[in-house]
Parts: C-alpha cells; sequence; structure tokens
C-alpha cells in the first residue's frame, strides 16, 4: 500500500468526507436528475403534441379532398 493511498483512506474516513460534503453531492446529483426527468416529460408532450398537428393536417386535407368531389 502506497503512501498516497494511505493518506486518501485518512481523508476520506475524517470529517471532512461524512455528512455534508457527501450529501451535498447526492443532492446536486439528484436535482440533476429531476432536471432530466422534467426536460424528457416536454419532449414526450412536445412529440405528442407535433403527432397531433400530423394528424389535424392529415384530417384537413383528406376533408378538402371530400368537399372537392
Amino acid at each position: 500500500m502506497r503512501l498516497e493511498q494511505v493518506w486518501v483512506q485518512r481523508i476520506f474516513k475524517s470529517k471532512v468526507w461524512s455528512g455534508s460534503g457527501r450529501s451535498a453531492i447526492t443532492k446536486d446529483k439528484r436535482i440533476a436528475g429531476q432536471a432530466q426527468v422534467k426536460e424528457r416529460k416536454y419532449q414526450r408532450l412536445d412529440h405528442r403534441l407535433r403527432i397531433g398537428h400530423k394528424k389535424k393536417a392529415r384530417l384537413q386535407i383528406s376533408l378538402k379532398q371530400i368537399s372537392s368531389c
């Protein structure tokens, strides 16, 4: 075991890394995760709206064809 590894272990075991530091990291990750979920939700909504729009356009075209008969 090299000296650096020993120091790293000591730092991780010491108060510096226990508690606030680690929870802050996980909190950041959680916030990032929530943001991603929200983004995905809006992307899905956007996709649905686009599909809806296409269907509407298709309906209008078919209505025009029927009325022109």
